[in-house]
């Protein structure tokens, strides 16, 4: 028997992301005998976490049944095994809902499932993800630019730029390039999902033979392929959490380089880098990746981890908490991968993320529109951008659930 009341405080407690507090929910659904409502909250705990393991131990319960009989949590199931443990290990589930009538052919959830059901049977037998070092996995970022831009080659071919960005969920290439050297893509399966800016996106899955940073190679890389905007003059945009998943990657923000450390350790990285290092942990919402910070020592928030963030930004909440929003006059047109968004001139303040020390920041402010149709999304207090990295050594852990790094 559902406690709806209970539900909607565990839903609001997780939206908040008051994790400590929906754990307490849960056992309190439990104990009232809400099996459902308790799988549920158990499920968005562990996908949060990106905790793979647990979301396979839901999956295969007994009572993971009472999610599959309804169809937008049977969905939201799937897509819980593809963000934590990849398309394989999500496969059947995203074929299972494919194949059911429970959703409409055109809704948007199905349309993804279906795309990513078909995507799944397009590598079924591959060993995805693959990484072969041959060389130093260093490259070099391109100097005095807002973001951090450097050349990958895709199945050999002449090198591309590639946007380096922890805020998008996957790895995307530009459909001009695909169309111009004859990468395939999935035409006949396309999804629809939206940018930080709410703008829509049309996404083609594909699957990727080859794609070579400095002297490692990633084989059977998946990533979608997206129509980005002219003045987009790139490759793509590669995202290290999901192309390089499973070693750990440096964004080095000193000597401006991207690192790729087939076999070091984070042990190793640590004792490298000689200086007091910071850890905190990553939470997830779908692909996306959020840290805990702070702004003007006031507000603790769940910020989005962005790369591909030219500012630290603030939500217009925090912006009207601090009393220091702006006027729509101040607003700058910012360029997105579904199109523009509108930006407006924030402040000066501090930001700290973790336990890391504050520094000085300008601060934008922007709003970041979850999915109206998610199940208890992640309400965002902001960006982390690039400002916040500049003079850090940044290393992103293998599994995708810690970052460590250096003061500035």
């Amino acid at each position: 028997m559902t406690d709806y009341y209970s539900l909607d405080r565990l839903l609001r407690d997780l939206s908040a992301g008051h994790f400590d507090q929906a754990a307490r929910d849960v056992a309190e659904l439990e104990a009232l005998g809400d099996v459902r409502g308790a799988l549920l909250g158990q499920l968005v705990l562990a996908t949060r976490w990106h905790d793979g393991e647990q979301v396979r131990a839901i999956a295969a319960s007994p009572q993971a049944a009472l999610l599959r009989q309804e169809p937008e949590l049977h969905a939201m199931l799937a897509r819980a095994l593809y963000w934590t443990n990849g398309i394989e290990m999500a496969a059947a589930e995203l074929q299972a809902v494919c194949a059911s009538e429970g959703l409409p052919a055109e809704d948007k959830a199905r349309r993804e499932i279906c795309a990513l059901a078909e995507l799944a049977r397009l590598v079924s037998g591959k060993r995805l993800w693959e990484v072969e070092a041959t060389g130093e996995g260093s490259v070099e970022l391109l100097k005095e630019q807002a973001l951090p831009i450097f050349l990958a080659s895709v199945n050999g071919l002449p090198a591309q730029y590639f946007i380096l960005d922890t805020g998008a969920p996957t790895s995307v290439l530009a459909k001009a390039y695909c169309d111009r050297v004859g990468i395939p893509y999935l035409a006949a399966h396309t999804h629809v999902t939206r940018d930080g800016a709410g703008n829509e996106v049309t996404l083609y899955p594909t699957l990727v033979d080859r794609v070579q940073v400095g002297g490692v190679a990633v084989r059977n890389w998946t990533a979608n392929v997206i129509e980005l905007p002219p003045n987009f003059r790139i490759g793509g945009i590669l995202s290290p959490l999901d192309t390089f998943r499973n070693v750990s990657t440096e964004l080095d923000m000193r000597e401006w380089k991207f690192r790729i450390y087939a076999g070091l350790s984070i042990e190793d990285w640590v004792t490298q880098v000689d200086e007091p290092v910071h850890s905190t942990p990553l939470v997830w919402d779908d692909g996306n990746v959020f840290v805990r910070a702070s702004a003007n020592g006031r507000i603790n928030g769940w910020f989005l981890f962005d790369t591909g963030a030219g500012a630290n930004i603030v939500s217009p909440e925090v912006g009207q908490f601090l009393r220091e929003a702006r006027l729509p006059e101040n607003a700058i047109k910012s360029a997105t991968a579904g199109g523009t968004t509108l930006v407006f001139k924030g402040f000066d303040g501090e930001l700290a993320v973790g336990d890391s020390a504050p520094i000085k920041s300008n601060f934008m402010i922007k709003d970041r529109r979850p999915d109206p149709d998610a199940i208890a999304p992640l309400i965002s207090s902001g960006y982390i951008g690039i400002p916040w990295l500049l003079g850090r050594r940044l290393l992103l852990a293998p599994g995708g659930r810690q970052i460590l790094f250096t003061e500035a």
